[in-house]
């Protein structure tokens, strides 16, 4: 859906807007929450815990609010998770004890969880024929600034203040996103479907009926377990094993976030013209080189070319992966298939945040980064069983049915 001058409308853009908010917020604390849990006197397994939790809580809300968002307006859902985000950061700031953390990481679930699908789904709504592609890698790159610009802000603000002190000035970064929605400004395009939709049911029967989300499913689930390795323990090693200082840290993930975000437009056009899985394919193959020489190098200026190509291969995966749902997804359906596919990530990620706890008490950490490296490996074979655009007749007969 285009404005009457052949753009984007403001919608889709204060869409982004708030999205890029609550995600650098969010991307922002990542780099120092593992160093604040473990500087309170949190174990490996304690950490993995805490990290856990949020994963636990996105499985268990994120399709019932992904659903629940789908049905309302989308200004108040947008609202209500900034709201929560920047409460979210507040209270990391002022928890007591390690037993805080826990409600305050429910809490930070639940400010993400509708946001997600509720997003990629109107992000979709906006895209003009043959444009899919396009619109989603230029929506996804307000996740893209976020993973750039939060570890670097993350960086600065660690030169000059404490962590605490951090996570109150975060705190004010989602309110800022959704500044618009209460100025004079009229809204259109951001209502809940109320009309004659596919219902949940049939959303779900076309899942488990279409051969790519089913391969996509898996695929996310081994992406999210290797990241689940990753995102909790890398930070810990560096600082501990590697000793850099946690500035440095922020600015390896900053690395990565700029690649990532530089490709994701880009990509996004490409994948319009070009099969989706030759990208997944690649940022597959990508992962499973860089998990694997990130457990032998340890100099600084390596790492910083690990990120470069860490990076190259989020920017692939992610752009084509949403797109590949977009082809796959009937009208109606998008935002119930995104909380599911979303939700997925969640589950992987989490099983990677607590049973590396577990293993790393038992391995060095580089050895979780082994692991990860064979699990993209065998995503690499699984991305060719992708066949192009499908949408099944049976799950077309049960729309047909249901809504009869």
């Amino acid at each position: 859906m285009m404005d009457d001058k052949g753009g984007y409308p403001k919608e889709f853009y204060a869409l982004i807007l708030s999205s890029v908010t609550i995600f650098l917020a969010s991307e922002t604390a990542r780099p120092i929450l593992p160093l604040h849990v473990t500087g309170m006197g949190a174990t490996l397994i304690e950490l993995g815990l805490i990290t856990g939790i949020m994963s636990l809580s996105l499985i268990a809300t994120k399709i019932p609010l992904g659903i629940f968002a789908d049905r309302v307006n989308a200004r108040s859902i947008i609202v209500g998770s900034a709201l929560a985000q920047s409460a979210t950061q507040l209270f990391y700031s002022l928890a007591p004890a390690l037993v805080w953390f826990y409600p305050v990481r429910i809490l930070h679930a639940i400010s993400i969880a509708p946001i997600v699908p509720l997003a990629i789904g109107r992000a979709q709504e906006f895209a003009p024929a043959g444009k899919t592609g396009e619109t989603l890698g230029t929506f996804l790159t307000s996740y893209g600034i976020a993973i750039t610009f939060g570890p670097f802000l993350c960086s600065t603000l660690l030169t000059q203040f404490s962590y605490g002190q951090v996570f109150q000035f975060i705190s004010i970064i989602p309110i800022l996103g959704i500044l618009p929605f209460f100025m004079r400004m009229k809204f259109t395009g951001l209502e809940g479907n109320t009309g004659d939709a596919p219902s949940v049911g049939f959303a779900f029967s076309h899942i488990f009926h279409s051969r790519n989300l089913i391969l996509l499913t898996v695929l996310r689930l081994l992406f999210a377990l290797g990241y689940g390795f990753f995102i909790t323990y890398f930070i810990l090693y560096a600082k501990e094993t590697l000793l850099l200082a946690p500035f440095l840290i922020a600015f390896l993930l900053g690395i990565r976030g700029a690649t990532d975000m530089g490709l994701r437009i880009p990509v996004g056009r490409l994948v319009d013209k070009v099969d989706t899985k030759y990208f997944i394919f690649s940022g597959f193959g990508i992962l499973a080189v860089v998990y694997y020489l990130l457990s032998e190098l340890t100099d600084f200026w390596f790492l910083v070319i690990l990120m470069v190509f860490y990076g190259v291969a989020l920017g692939f995966r992610v752009v084509a992966e949403w797109t590949m749902v977009a082809n796959n997804s009937p009208d109606g359906c998008r935002s119930v298939i995104a909380s599911y596919l979303s939700t997925m990530f969640n589950i992987g990620s989490g099983i990677g945040a607590i049973l590396g706890g577990v293993l790393a008490t038992y391995m060095v950490i580089p050895d979780l980064f082994r692991i990860s490296s064979v699990l993209m490996i065998i995503g690499v074979f699984i991305t060719l069983l992708i066949r192009k655009r499908e949408i099944p007749s049976i799950a077309v007969e049960a729309y047909a049915d249901d809504s009869s």
